[in-house]
C-alpha cells in the first residue's frame, strides 16, 4: 500500500511541476502578445469567467483552442475571438457565416446573437477541448507564489525521497 501511495505521490508531483511549467510559459508568451491569447504549441488556454455557454461550458471551466483557418469553421462550431478594439476574449457557439467574411455567434445561454460579427483577424481559434473546473485550479497555480511554493515542495520530496535511498544504502552495507 505504501508503494502505490508513494507512485501516486510522484506522479501527482510530476503534474504539478509539468502544470506549473505550462503555466509559466503561457505567462511569457502573453506579456509578447497583446492582442492573443497564451499559446504553447499551438494551443491557446483560456478560462471561462461567464456563464454564457452554459450548460456546456461552465464558469471556471479551462478551455483548450486551437488556431484553425477561418475558412474551416463550421456553423455550430464553437469558437473564441477577441471582440473589436479590446483585450477580452469571448467563447460562443458560431451560428451563422456571413458571406464566408463573418462569423455571427451566440452564447448557448444567451437569448440573443451577439452585437458585432466575428472577422477573420479576431479569430483565436476553435475550442477542441474542455478540462471542467481546472481554470479554478491554474488561477491558483499561476500566481509566482504558488509557483514557487509548489516548486520548493517538490525539490523538497526528490531531496528527501535520495536522502533515504543513501541512507537505506548505507543502513544495508553496514550489516
Amino acid at each position: 500500500m505504501q508503494k502505490v501511495l508513494h507512485k501516486l505521490g510522484n506522479i501527482m508531483l510530476i503534474l504539478i511541476m509539468i502544470t506549473s511549467l505550462l503555466v509559466l510559459v503561457s505567462v511569457v508568451t502573453a506579456d509578447r502578445e497583446k492582442d492573443k491569447p497564451p499559446s504553447i504549441f499551438g494551443f491557446s488556454f483560456l478560462i471561462v469567467l461567464t456563464g454564457s455557454m452554459e450548460p456546456q461550458i461552465s464558469v471556471g471551466d479551462l478551455t483548450i483552442i486551437k488556431k484553425i483557418p477561418f475558412e474551416k469553421v463550421l456553423e455550430e462550431d464553437v469558437v473564441t475571438f477577441r471582440m473589436n478594439n479590446s483585450q477580452t476574449f469571448v467563447t460562443h457557439r458560431v451560428e451563422r457565416i456571413v458571406d464566408n467574411s463573418a462569423l455571427e455567434t451566440k452564447g448557448d445561454a444567451n437569448n440573443v446573437i451577439d452585437d458585432e460579427l466575428v472577422t477573420e483577424e479576431q479569430l483565436v481559434g476553435k475550442v477542441m477541448f474542455i478540462v471542467p473546473k481546472a481554470g479554478y485550479i491554474l488561477n491558483v497555480i499561476k500566481n509566482p507564489y504558488t509557483i514557487a511554493v509548489l516548486i520548493s515542495i517538490g525539490v523538497a520530496i526528490i531531496v528527501t525521497n535520495f536522502a533515504r535511498v543513501i541512507f537505506r544504502k548505507r543502513i544495508a552495507q553496514e550489516r
